[in-house]
């Protein structure tokens, strides 16, 4: 994680104290405890052949993986930027301007000591995302902000006029429907977002974390049963649907959106 995230999470730890950290913690041991004990109970009654086991045995060792890859690949992504933070002051470049470098002028940067241009680090930090496309012995092509998600999302997900919002229902937080304003965050920690919005985003990852303890549901474009989103979700007990394809571009900041937690269509209420 950047600095940044990391002082940021430092001071939601110190806000919180020992003593709340704890209970929470004691929390989370406590609900999976929980899923282990009702999984017990169902699997005691059910009759299964040898064959249904070997069946629960795999899919029960594919969401290990799946859990195990996310782990190493937060762990990979923590060292990644630890290494470029320690590399940024060696190198005597702020960590912003690290962060900036495609791996192509990067290397030519060590080789050469030739640096991108002051413009293009701001462009790359400012405008919130950018889209590259790159073919091989070709310079890579650079669509900034809008001009890049318009893009990316018109070529991925094409749908029909008048089609509804629809995505997969990873926790209804013990409801039915539910309805609020949607925040559409792109990065966590410059985005705007107020407790109790509906968290709009393509996918979660740890940094958004702060905001999902504020938020009131979740939606994202992307991910499966067992996303980022979907886990944390159910942890906190909020609703969540995922794997809409568009939300982020159909919806807006300020839009008021049902949400049925019951068949995962999402629709603008005003």
């Amino acid at each position: 994680m950047s600095n940044e995230m990391g002082t940021l999470h430092c001071e939601e730890i110190a806000d919180k104290g020992k003593e709340n950290l704890a209970k929470e913690l004691d929390g989370i041991k406590n609900n999976f405890k929980k899923v282990q004990r009702e999984k017990n109970k169902i699997l005691s009654g059910l009759k299964l052949s040898t064959a249904d086991k070997k069946d629960l045995d795999f899919s029960v060792m594919i969401a290990t993986w799946i859990d195990l890859r996310k782990k190493w690949m937060m762990e990979v992504v923590y060292y990644t930027f630890t290494f470029l933070d320690d590399l940024a002051k060696y190198l005597g470049l702020s960590y912003e301007e690290i962060s900036c470098y495609f791996i192509a002028e990067f290397e030519d940067f060590l080789r050469s000591g030739k640096k991108i241009s002051a413009y293009e680090v701001k462009r790359r930090s400012s405008e919130g995302a950018f889209l590259v496309f790159s073919e091989k012995s070709k310079s890579p092509d650079v669509f900034y902000g809008q001009d890049g998600l318009d893009l990316l999302y018109s070529g991925l997900h094409k749908e029909k006029e008048g089609q509804e919002l629809k995505g997969f229902v990873a926790s209804t937080g013990g409801k039915e429907k539910i309805s609020g304003r949607a925040a559409i965050i792109l990065d966590p920690e410059k985005d705007n977002f107020s407790a109790g919005d509906i968290l709009v985003t393509s996918m979660t990852r740890v940094e958004f974390m702060p905001l999902m303890r504020q938020a009131k549901a979740i939606i994202t474009n992307e991910g499966g049963i067992a996303c980022h989103a979907a886990i944390v979700s159910r942890e906190l007990g909020i609703p969540a649907i995922i794997g809409t394809k568009t939300a982020m571009q159909r919806l807006k900041t300020g839009d008021m959106v049902e949400m049925d937690l019951k068949s995962g269509v999402i629709k603008i209420i005003n």
